[in-house]
């Protein structure tokens, strides 16, 4: 009975941004295929979706309100579980592979490659760009960047190198069983606690959440106490 403006074009545009992530129809229609559902179910299922949380946002996420003093009381309660920043560090870096199958005499090449692309950036070059033309690992594209990471996620040799570093100053050659690193360090955090003004968006999300949930479920009890429900 909720009344959902434009019903029909909100499906559409569902099953579109469905199909936008494939990268030809011809891989849609496998998926689909694969999942056993039919383009008409696809359309069901879309246009169910659509109306439950249409009337969930109309019913219940429109009334709820989370206080300052709500997320005030979370976030003191919570700060050992989810409230504590461990040790982390954002580095790119540079690889020349090596592997278990090479010669001596090559994995001495792939360190002198190695010293000499080092010789290369300590001189000025662009790390990022000589990432992206030279290094031997999936990060190139992104010109080295491997993202934020914490210890022991790490192999041993490539950790403590990033780890003795300062932001902005470049590691000697590396080497770990992947082969040759070199390693700039972006940012390094010490371990700490987040503090209420970072948690605060993501506190008052997650309260909103907890409470249209309990709404929900607390809706759904009534309707089935009321209901006449046969199973066959």
């Amino acid at each position: 009975k909720t009344e959902i403006k434009d019903l029909d074009q909100l499906v559409e545009k569902k099953l579109a941004e469905s199909k936008a992530l494939y990268p030809n129809p011809d891989a849609f229609e496998a998926a689909l295929k694969g999942s056993g559902l039919t383009v008409a179910e696809m359309t069901r299922n879309a246009r169910k979706s659509i109306v439950i949380n249409s009337f969930i946002e109309q019913r219940f996420a429109a009334k709820v309100e989370v206080s300052e003093a709500d997320a005030q009381k979370f976030y003191q309660e919570n700060q050992a579980k989810y409230f504590t920043r461990p040790e982390n560090a954002r580095a790119s870096h540079i690889l020349v592979k090596v592997d278990e199958k090479m010669k001596p005499e090559e994995k001495e090449k792939a360190k002198q490659k190695a010293e000499a692309l080092l010789k290369r950036v300590q001189g000025g070059e662009d790390f990022a760009a000589v990432a992206k033309t030279e290094s031997g690992c999936p990060s190139a594209t992104v010109g080295g960047d491997l993202g934020t990471f914490g210890r022991g996620q790490m192999v041993p040799p490539f950790e403590k190198a990033v780890f003795d570093l300062k932001p902005g100053e470049i590691s000697p050659v590396v080497e770990s069983q992947f082969g040759f690193h070199i390693i700039k360090l972006v940012e390094k955090h010490e371990a700490g606690k987040v503090s209420y003004d970072e948690a605060k968006g993501k506190i008052f999300e997650y309260l909103k959440a907890e409470k249209i949930r309990q709404a929900v479920t607390s809706f759904v009890d009534e309707l089935k106490s009321k209901a006449k429900i046969t199973r066959s």
